[in-house]
């Protein structure tokens, strides 16, 4: 089914994504299926090649946002000022997030944030200061790529491999493996880590269309996950489905 259609993302929630392995390709696929206008922005930071797949990019400088700057876009892209190398859009501080969670409310817009980084890699250890998600989030969506299965545990597939190997167990001489990546999601340090109480939480595996998975595989990330989040789903955000894992 469509992204969308799994999730049930409804107007004025507010989403954080974490993770690796394709935040932000969730976000852009989720804003373009709904049939009402949403909002992206993030805590962190978004690359420039980022802000095109939104149709407007509000440049907040340092100011609060206000409902007047929108306009009838579907995707509208929130950040603050540049850093200073001139690489990245910086992400909104709490009173900027917490005043844009408003706005999207009294527009009826989706709020979705991209609450970490991972450098394009398709897995991640979450650093000390992160992941950065509101108190106020109704859902946080963890996306963990499979990508890197059997693929070597080092700095060219994992974000912090040594972290990573801490948090999951896996042995940095082995090949990232399947049960790494369903141990690194229920560690509190890990998949589960800075998820406000109320918030729902659901996981997220992507590039289903790169490593498929046969039933033994599926049963025992069901095994792992079941008890720590509310929904489970295997998919390929690229290609824009997903399967509920139960």
């Amino acid at each position: 089914m469509k992204i969308n259609e799994a999730l049930r993302i409804e107007n004025k929630s507010a989403v954080a994504f974490v993770g690796a392995g394709g935040k932000t390709t969730a976000m852009f696929n989720l804003a373009r299926e709904f049939d009402f206008p949403s909002i992206v922005t993030t805590t962190t930071k978004l690359g420039l090649e980022q802000i095109t797949l939104g149709d407007k990019h509000i440049n907040l400088n340092g100011d609060l946002p206000d409902g007047s700057d929108f306009g009838d876009e579907k995707v509208t892209v929130v950040t603050d000022r540049m850093n200073a190398n001139r690489t990245r859009w910086q992400g909104l501080d709490d009173m900027q997030i917490s005043r844009l969670r408003n706005v999207a409310g009294v527009l009826s817009r989706a709020l979705l944030i991209e609450a970490d980084g991972a450098k394009t890699l398709p897995l991640k250890a979450p650093g000390e200061d992160e992941p950065i998600i509101p108190d106020f989030v109704d859902q946080v969506i963890v996306v963990a790529g499979l990508g890197a299965v059997g693929n070597f545990l080092d700095e060219g597939n994992v974000f912090r491999p040594a972290l990573y190997s801490e948090l999951s167990g896996q042995d940095r001489s082995q090949p990232v493996s399947l049960e790494s990546i369903a141990r690194m999601l229920i560690n509190p340090m890990g998949g589960l880590k800075g998820i406000p109480e109320n918030a729902k939480r659901t996981v997220i595996l992507n590039h289903a269309d790169l490593v498929p998975l046969n039933d033994s595989e599926l049963a025992m990330f069901r095994n792992y996950l079941i008890k720590h989040y509310h929904e489970a789903y295997i998919g390929s955000l690229h290609e824009g489905w997903l399967l509920g894992l139960y």
